[in-house]
């Protein structure tokens, strides 16, 4: 039907996207929500004994990225709030009532003469769009937000690194018995192993849930480009 309706091929190819934006945003909202479970455990990962900061150095660095997590957040939005209102609001305060322009083409099986239907359409329109975008935004961020703390937790690792000699020189320095020093670096250097499996473990675990999403919308978006 769409098809049908539009007079050229630039006009098939705008219509065809929306629909394949819908079809990636629901497939994307689908998987978190089949993968629930998973997602939740993925999060449980960065507040266990091993990945939370435990010194000022350590909280330093989280707060780093967290900042840096918020920033694109806030950044993302700025940008699906400006292609909404340009793409789905702009059109209807810039055109005349009578030229009964839509958000997008889309097949009806009534007529727009009536001005009632043509408020319902647009309506129906605008916020099938700004849904999807919303929808869209948040899991692009929830993952981007993923990543950027798989990388704080490696920042933190280095430094838990760099501080293993400080720790086990200041020790010397007070005169503390060969096998405490002994003991205590035994224990340190497994704990820095244990952090290391776990950021893998937390690696693997992401790409185990979210590479189906994202490989379909990446699909989408070749199709659309």
């Amino acid at each position: 039907n769409i098809i049908l309706i539009a007079e050229n091929i630039q006009q098939v190819i705008g219509s065809m996207i929306q629909p394949l934006n819908i079809i990636n945003v629901s497939w994307k909202n689908l998987t978190f929500r089949l993968k629930r479970k998973k997602v939740i455990h993925f999060m449980k990962l960065f507040f266990d004994e091993l990945t939370l900061p435990q010194t000022p150095r350590e909280e330093a660095i989280q707060k780093k990225f967290d900042s840096e997590s918020r920033n694109n957040t806030w950044k993302l939005a700025l940008i699906y709030t400006i292609s909404v209102v340009m793409y789905v609001y702009m059109p209807f305060f810039i055109s005349d009532i009578e030229d009964r322009v839509l958000a997008y083409r889309a097949w009806l099986p009534y007529s727009l003469d009536n001005v009632h239907y043509y408020y319902m359409t647009y309506l129906h329109q605008s916020v099938a769009v700004t849904i999807a975008a919303l929808g869209n935004g948040a899991t692009e961020t929830l993952v981007s937000g993923f990543m950027i703390q798989i990388c704080a937790q490696f920042e933190i690792l280095e430094e838990r690194f760099r501080q293993l000699p400080q720790i086990l020189n200041e020790m010397r320095a007070n005169n503390e018995l060969e096998s405490n020093i002994l003991l205590t670096e035994k224990r340190l250097t497994t704990r820095l192993i244990r952090h290391h499996l776990r950021i893998f473990d937390i690696f693997v675990l992401g790409v185990c849930t979210y590479t189906l999403a994202f490989f379909k919308s990446i699909n989408n978006n070749s199709i659309s480009i």
